[in-house]
This record gives C-alpha cells, sequence and structure tokens, in this order.
C-alpha cells in the first residue's frame, strides 16, 4: 500500500476503546455535579492523560476542520451562557461540546495513516457485529433484550434518572419490531449500522474483517427505520456508482455532484414544499412525516427569530397540542440551541474535510484511494442522516470521530504526494550529479 515504507502507526487502542463505549447502551452511566457522564466519557476521562501524551506526535499543524470545530465547540458555550447564564449555561453545554471536541481529537491522535484507519476497524469489525446481532435477535423476538439485562446489572438505574423503555414506545413494521439493542433509539442505531456499508465494502481488508463489516452495516435494516434504508440505498448507490466512474472514461464524480446540486436547487425552486418537504416525505410513518413538518415550521420560526445565540434549553413556541418539542434533525436542533454558527461551522467542517479526501485520493495508489472515498461516503451519508435524527450520545462520537479520522487521511494522502515528489526530484538530481558533462560540440 502507499504508505507501506514511511508508516508511522498511531495509538490505534485509544480511538478502539472510545468507539466501544459507544456501542453500549446508554443506561451505562453516572450522575456528577449534574453533568451526566456517559461511559464514553469516563473513558475520555481514564484516557486523557494518552491522548495528551500521544497529541504531539500526531496533532504537529491546525487544519481548516480542526479550527471550524474547536469554533463550533466555544460558540457552543457561549450560546448557552448566554441563554441560561455563567453557572447554567457552562453546566449545560460542556458535555455536549466536549463530546464533540474529544471524539474529533480522539480520531486526530490515534490515526497516523490510512492503515491505521484500517487496524481500527479491523478491532471494531466484530464488536459492530455483536451490536448489530443485537438489534436483529430483538427484531424478530419482538421484545427488548438488552434494555432488561443492563437493568438487571444496575439496580438503581431508574434512581439515576435513567427511563427505561418500553413496548409502547415501538411499533412493528414489515412485520418486524422496531430493534433498538444496544443503541438509544432504532433510528440512530440504523443510522450508525448503515454507515458501516461504504466503510467496509471500501477498506479492501482481507478475509473476515470486510465481511463482518459488511454484514453488521446489512443488519441496520432490522431497525426499520426510514433512515436506515436511505443510508443503505444511498451508500449502495455511491459505490456503484464509484465503480462506474473506474470503468467508463469520461464519467467523475465532479458530474453527479454538479447534477445533484442543479437537482437540488431545481427542487427547492419549484416544487411546493422544497426540500425540507422532501424530508418529511421520506419518513415511512405518515403521522411522523406531518409531525417533523410542523416542528421544522414552529422550530425555523424560532431559530429566524434567534439567529445568534438561539434559544438554549428554551421551547420553542408551538401550538398546545404539540405536546412534545423533540426535534428529529440534528442541524435543525443545534440552530435552535446555539443559533446558526453552530451548524453551519460543523457543516463546513464536514464539506472541508470531505473535499480533501478528495484531492487526496488523488495522491495515493487505487488501492487506498477507493478507501479514502468510501470515507468520504461515509461522512457524508452520516451527515445526511443528521437531517432526519438528531445525532447524540454515542452517534455523535460516531460522527466526530469520522470526521477526525477523514482529516487525518486526507493529510497523510498529501503527505505522502509530497514525499514522493520530494525523492523523485532527489533521483533526478542525483542522476545529473553522475552524468558526465557532453562535449561542447554535441552541445
Amino acid at each position: 500500500m502507499t504508505e507501506a515504507r514511511t508508516e508511522t502507526r498511531g495509538p490505534v487502542w485509544i480511538a478502539a476503546i472510545i468507539l466501544f463505549t459507544t456501542l453500549l447502551p446508554p443506561e451505562v452511566r453516572v450522575t456528577v455535579a449534574g453533568i451526566e457522564l456517559f461511559s464514553y466519557r469516563l473513558a475520555f476521562l481514564l484516557l486523557l492523560p494518552f491522548i495528551v501524551r500521544h497529541a504531539p506526535a500526531n496533532v504537529r499543524k491546525p487544519l481548516p476542520s480542526d479550527l471550524l470545530v474547536l469554533f463550533s465547540v466555544v460558540w457552543m458555550v457561549a450560546a448557552m451562557v448566554a441563554n441560561q447564564g455563567l453557572a447554567s449555561g457552562i453546566q449545560r453545554s460542556l458535555s455536549v461540546a466536549m463530546d464533540l471536541l474529544l471524539g474529533y481529537v480522539v480520531a486526530r491522535v490515534s490515526i497516523a495513516s490510512i492503515n491505521d484507519l484500517r487496524r481500527l476497524f479491523v478491532i471494531m469489525a466484530p464488536m459492530y457485529l455483536v451490536a448489530g446481532l443485537l438489534v436483529m435477535a430483538e427484531s424478530v423476538t419482538h421484545r427488548l433484550i438488552v434494555q432488561p439485562v443492563v437493568r438487571s446489572f444496575f439496580p438503581n438505574i431508574e434512581a439515576m434518572g435513567i427511563v427505561m423503555t418500553s413496548l409502547a414506545n415501538y411499533q412493528a413494521r414489515l412485520g418486524l419490531f422496531r430493534g433498538v439493542g444496544a443503541f438509544p433509539h432504532p433510528i440512530l442505531g440504523g443510522l450508525y449500522l448503515a454507515s458501516l456499508l461504504p466503510l467496509y465494502f471500501s477498506s479492501q481488508l482481507r478475509g473476515w474483517p470486510r465481511k463482518v463489516g459488511l454484514l453488521s452495516g446489512c443488519l441496520a435494516f432490522f431497525t426499520v427505520s426510514s433512515t436506515a434504508f436511505m443510508i443503505l440505498a444511498l451508500s449502495i448507490g455511491l459505490l456503484f456508482y464509484d465503480r462506474i466512474t473506474l470503468m467508463v472514461q469520461g464519467i467523475r464524480w465532479q458530474g453527479l455532484l454538479l447534477m445533484l446540486g442543479l437537482g437540488l436547487l431545481a427542487y427547492q425552486l419549484f416544487s411546493a414544499h422544497g426540500l425540507i418537504g422532501l424530508t418529511v416525505k421520506l419518513a415511512v410513518d405518515g403521522n411522523t412525516a406531518y409531525y417533523r413538518s410542523l416542528t421544522w415550521q414552529f422550530a425555523g420560526a424560532a431559530v429566524a427569530a434567534h439567529p445568534v445565540f438561539g434559544l438554549g434549553d428554551g421551547h420553542f413556541a408551538r401550538p398546545v397540542w404539540m405536546v412534545s418539542d423533540t426535534i428529529d434533525n440534528y442541524w435543525l436542533l443545534l440552530a435552535v440551541r446555539y443559533g446558526y454558527a453552530v451548524p453551519a461551522a460543523q457543516l463546513l467542517a464536514t464539506t472541508t474535510v470531505m473535499f480533501q479526501l478528495g484531492q487526496g485520493s488523488r495522491a495515493v495508489d487505487r488501492t487506498d484511494a477507493y478507501f479514502l472515498r468510501g470515507i468520504c461516503m461515509t461522512i457524508g451519508v452520516v451527515t445526511l442522516g443528521g437531517f432526519f435524527v438528531a445525532l447524540f450520545s454515542g452517534v455523535q462520537i460516531w460522527f466526530a470521530v469520522l470526521l477526525g479520522c477523514g482529516a487525518n487521511c486526507a493529510l497523510f494522502a498529501r503527505g505522502q504526494d509530497k514525499l514522493r515528489q520530494s525523492r523523485t526530484i532527489a533521483e533526478q538530481r542525483a542522476r545529473s550529479a553522475i552524468m558526465p558533462p557532453r562535449p561542447a560540440a554535441a552541445r
């Protein structure tokens, strides 16, 4: 592979531990000084000395995505302080903001090369399979399995403010129970698992890790979620198009992106409900679709009225009969809580990393280039999935880790390209130095 001769290994085990904790049930947590310490936050605290130790070796200079993520985190805290006051604002925002920052930093510290990322997903493949099989088992048996077991190990779980999920909160679709497994919600579980499909398919791993990872991604079907179905279909379509670009000369990703952009622009301008209506129509359940449209209407109006710092933890104005103020849209939720700046910064960071991955794929060999495009697809489908569900708990960590891994792999690819160019120049100079001068008559 491209980096075989110049590879520097990072502490992949740090990222593996963090990703493992994202697969633990959210009920595994404690509350300290009003801050919920989920399993991944406890892991962050325990691993902090190792993160600090390895950071200087792997995070040598800031990237544009680094600055955008840091800006987003600072603005989240500032917005909550502006809305809730100093003490309450810091308490309410710091944990969520640090989830984003630490997930990103862990990836930047742990992944030093493209092969490091492959090693990470070899380690994670069995864990993803277990997570997917638990979802499938709940789906086909029509009963919860993970949460009752967790409750038996944590008898005081309700005293910690954790509400057990009941069967009444779920419904059967297509004859299957909406499996949740160890995830906070079936939609989040479907998003997480389905995003593994392009990652493992493009990884070029040999043997069982690739097969196990692909199987884990396909098990997202058993969440019976429209978001999971959409991401699975989109991932397969993107992988198929990528294969066409390799087989047919003249077909490039730029053409697809241009057509997609023009198509979405036309839909926004000439359709009755625009792109917001499109996200609503993709819901499997009609009631969910209607409620989402109302959420867009009233939450969007609240953001327009408070564009700078949002509402904090305040409730947006809505009809009395809309009992829940839940927002099933990560980007809209960020805007409601913190204003336009936070979702704009995170989307810009995502776009920047994806663009750099695309550029980096031109600087490495075909095997690594395919993997970089797969990482780009995964980041893209998770970002799109954020328009259909609020990314929180371990899935937000997954999103942040993906961004950090993408930034590092793109940086590594550019470094390999510069190294190759410098070697070529050195070889040319060496050949020029040993060649005898030509006679004057020959000049």
